[in-house]
């Protein structure tokens, strides 16, 4: 009896410390070819003073990187120019909980300049150990092309000519909704009668991600 309950102890305790692990704490150990030219103590600075300029820069032109954490969960890096480029690379990142206790890390890129801008990879990782892994059991794709967003039934021709003016992104953590957005913005208004919608969501239920065709 004596050794069930420690068992039980311990699983409470190791659920309690996995679910303890911040947003935060799961980008520090988030490998460095996910965040280009971050360097372990660039995040800490990061995550010190919310803004991070990087090395080689000069009084026309420097490049830095700014932080946002709009909920506990929920982790935004954006890449940019002070001046002159209008490059940029969104970072999201957004954790969530298996059902077993254990901490995900759903992380997605996108990037352009100005209006035009493009995804550029989502992927899920497991924690444990202070690792994070490749975790293949959830639903979510890692790009959904610009033509996907279409009307059924459009036009292969139509299809390609259109998608090249249309911007992709991620909302890892939409308003009102335990999902992650994959979002199209037509920079034409033409384009806007040729799409089906303008957001592709995945819903969270807890254990899976469902798939729902959505509103913005």
């Amino acid at each position: 009896m004596k050794a069930s309950w420690i068992t039980v102890l311990l699983f409470i305790f190791s659920f309690h410390f996995s679910e303890g692990q911040t947003i935060r704490e799961l980008f520090l150990v988030l490998p460095t070819q996910y965040t280009p030219d971050l360097t372990p103590g660039a995040k800490d600075s990061l995550l010190r003073f919310n803004t991070y300029s990087f090395p080689g820069g000069d009084s026309i032109e420097s490049k830095l990187c700014r932080y946002t954490s709009p909920t506990e969960d929920h982790l935004i890096i954006e890449y940019a120019f002070t001046s002159g480029q209008n490059d940029f690379t969104i970072i999201q990142l957004r954790k969530i909980l298996k059902t077993d206790g254990k901490p995900c890390l759903i992380y997605a890129r996108y990037g352009g300049a100005g209006r035009s801008f493009t995804q550029q990879g989502l992927r899920v990782f497991t924690y444990a150990n202070n690792v994070l892994t490749d975790d293949k059991s959830f639903s979510l794709p890692e790009i959904i092309h610009a033509n996907e967003f279409f009307k059924p039934g459009t036009p292969d021709s139509t299809r390609s000519i259109h998608a090249s003016t249309i911007s992709t992104s991620y909302d890892l953590k939409p308003s009102g909704f335990d999902a992650i957005e994959y979002l199209a913005y037509p920079q034409l208004a033409a384009d806007y009668d040729l799409l089906e919608t303008e957001v592709i969501r995945f819903t969270w239920d807890g254990r899976t991600f469902k798939r729902t065709i959505g509103e913005r």
